[in-house]
Formats: C-alpha cells, structure tokens, sequence
C-alpha cells in the first residue's frame, strides 16, 4: 500500500474516531484435514485433472469429521453421495451396471486423475477392465481398435438399450452414412438391422461379418427351393458378385444392370450382369466354336438372343425375336443342366414346360407342345434323333 493511501487512511481514521491497521490480505487457510493427511496436497499438484471440491480443500462436501463410523467417513454412501452434484447421470432405461450398483470410483478417481473427468484409465483400458473380450478376432471395429468406446455408448445411462448412443442404422449412419443410397436397398439395411450382418466390435470375418461367404447370405436365404435344386450356379459362391450387400441401383440389390422380365425382348444393356463372366461378343456372333450350344457352327445362342428362325418346310422364314438370358436360364439352381428352366414360359392360368435332355454332342430341347428340337455341334442332321425326347405338357403355374 502507498504512502499516500496510508494517509488517507489515517485521515479517515482520525474524522471517524477509529484506528485503522493496514494488513495484507489473508489467504484462505488449510483445512484442518491436512494436519494427518499432511501428503494430500502434493499427491493433488500431480493430478493433471483434479475434482472441484478436493482441490478446494472442501473435504467436508463428501467427508465428516473423525471419529464416524460411516465407510471412508463419507457424507453419504456410494451413489447417494456423488448423486448430491451428479444428480443426472442415471436417468435412461439402460443404466451401466457400476452406475446402478453405486459403483461410481470403479470408473472415477474421486480425488484426480492423469485422465480427464477423474477415470481411473484412459479409453478403452478403462472398458477392459470390465469388457476384455470386445476386440477379439481379425477384424476390428475402428472405434473398437482405437479406444472410442463412447462413440457408440454412453457411459453412465441411455433410453436406448446397451447404452447406445442412437438406435439402430442412425447410429451406424453416423460414421456409415452411405450404405442405403439406392432404389434397392436390403432388408436389414433399411430395417437398421446391421447386427444381422455384422458384428459391431471384432469378428473372425472380413468387414465385421457374423459369418463368411454364402454362408451368411444363407442365413435368411436359405429357405424355399431357390438355392436347392440340382445344378448349382458356379457364382453362387459368392454372392457379392452378383448382389451389392447393402443397396444398389438396380433391382434385386445387382451389382450391374440385369432385367428379369423373361418375356423382354433381348437388349444387351439390360443384361450387363451376366456379362461380367460371360462374353457378350462370343454368344452374339451368328457363326461361332465358342460355345457348345451350336448346330455345327451356327451359334444358337445369337439365334436366341438376336432373333431369327429357319425355313419351315414351305421355305418361309418366321422372324422370331431375340429373348433375354432370363427367358431360359435360372440364376441360382435349376433341376436341369446349364441351368436351364423347367418352365419356360408361364401365363395366367398355366406353364409350358421345358425339357433339356443333354447328349455327347449337343442335346434335345422341348418346349410345351412343340416338337422336340434337336442339336448336334457336328452339324448332322437331327431328324434321325428327333423323337429323342418326350413331348412336354403344360402344368399349372
């Protein structure tokens, strides 16, 4: 203080009757806890996070005098205390069990801590300790790997269960916020069951999967007679190769363009799937070895699917037009070879049927009532086989 402002305050004591003393301000004093617990304030100075009421010296806010019988002389036990401020923390109908059972220094230091909001351990040390198993496998969730635990969870109380943080796909959006851009989208995916494909911490599998390969896939797709019949497509396993597993563009979640109306006329644009293991450029050429679904080197497959027809016995030529690979094949199972449909065309009240009876240089087809046509990769004539193959009838759809 001045000179001059101790003068001044002489002055005032001396028109006000009072003698005044000029002291420095007091600082506030230790608490008298620190008399036996004399190495708690160096233990507070290295805490990088320390709790309000300990740093203040209140011990009083959750601690009573000596001589109580109370645990730790704790103003109040477990929860009930730390309740007194964090009055909030328990409020959802998933409550983390230390949180229910008052088991709040499991997870907090209630003096400092190294780690912020007083935890004992940093990140996904301090779930470990509880939660060992989380990030065993091959694959491991990246919040998983990278100790993120509450990116997903809450810690202490949610209204969603597990203590999510959100509900379903709004929760795998929140970092996977693409998976259902699409005219089709998968059923779980837009249902916001990605558990029913993934695993959310670590799996054995690839990309979190609960299984590998078809036999996830065969999970919900199993059932019917879809994928059990006899001859078996050689993509089918692998079903991504075909089918995107979330959503697509195209019908049927395909990977590429493919149109299923059998009835459609033949347009190589809407059978971009099938081209990615079939050349395109092969089944269209009129005159080709490259298949062995030929009359000699008349290639069937371009007669299929471009349209066309041979003379009848007056010599007239009937325009057929061209089908598409759906009109004939099945894209899973079939019960004949080459996949080959045994219905091959269905109406409103009925089927015509298709019968393939295969032979060591080509094979016998028979469609509804028509007579047997007969081919041969050597290019003879079929007449002599022609009756080969009994007569189809047709069956209801």
């Amino acid at each position: 203080m001045s000179v001059r402002r101790l003068m001044a305050a002489g002055c005032a004591a001396v028109v006000f009757g009072a003698v005044v003393f000029a002291v420095a301000p007091a600082r506030a004093a230790d608490p008298p806890c620190y008399e036996c617990h004399d190495d708690f304030p160096k233990k507070m100075k290295e805490f990088k996070f320390t709790h309000e009421p300990a740093a203040s010296g209140d011990c009083t806010a959750c601690h009573l005098d000596h001589g109580d019988a109370e645990k730790l002389m704790l103003v109040k036990n477990g929860a009930a205390l730390c309740a007194e401020c964090h009055d909030d923390v328990a409020k959802g109908t998933s409550v983390h069990a230390p949180v229910g059972d008052g088991e709040c220094t499991s997870c907090h230091n209630p003096h400092g801590s190294a780690n912020k909001k007083l935890l004992v351990a940093a990140g996904a040390a301090l779930c470990k300790t509880c939660h060992d198993d989380m990030a065993q496998g091959a694959t491991v969730h990246a919040p998983v790997a990278d100790g993120d635990c509450s990116s997903c969870h809450k810690p202490h109380a949610s209204a969603n269960e597990k203590l999510l943080v959100a509900v379903g796909a709004a929760l795998c959006q929140n970092c996977h916020d693409d998976m259902a851009q699409g005219a089709s989208v998968h059923a779980p995916v837009k249902e916001g069951k990605c558990t029913a494909c993934h695993n959310p911490h670590a799996t054995a599998a690839k990309k979190l999967l609960v299984a590998a390969g078809t036999a996830l896939c065969e999970k919900c797709h199993a059932g019917g007679t879809e994928f059990k019949r006899k001859v078996t497509h050689a993509a089918i396993d692998d079903c991504s190769a075909c089918h995107r597993p979330h959503s697509s563009g195209n019908p049927r979640l395909f990977t590429k363009n493919f149109k299923l109306d059998r009835l459609a006329l033949f347009d190589p644009k809407d059978a971009e799937l099938c081209q990615d293991c079939h050349d395109i450029g092969g089944l269209t050429k009129l005159q080709s070895e490259d298949t062995g679904f030929r009359m000699g080197a008349q290639n069937l497959h371009a007669t299929h699917l471009l349209g066309g027809g041979t003379p009848n016995k007056y010599g007239i030529v009937k325009k057929k037009e061209g089908q598409t690979c759906f009109a004939c094949h099945l894209p899973h199972t079939a019960d004949q070879a080459r996949l080959l449909r045994t219905e091959y065309q269905c109406t409103g009240t009925f089927c015509y049927t298709m019968r393939f009876v295969p032979s060591e240089k080509g094979g016998t087809c028979v469609v509804g009532c028509h007579k047997p046509r007969v081919y041969s990769r050597d290019g003879q004539d079929p007449s002599s086989t022609a009756g080969a193959a009994p007569t189809a009838q047709p069956t209801a759809p």
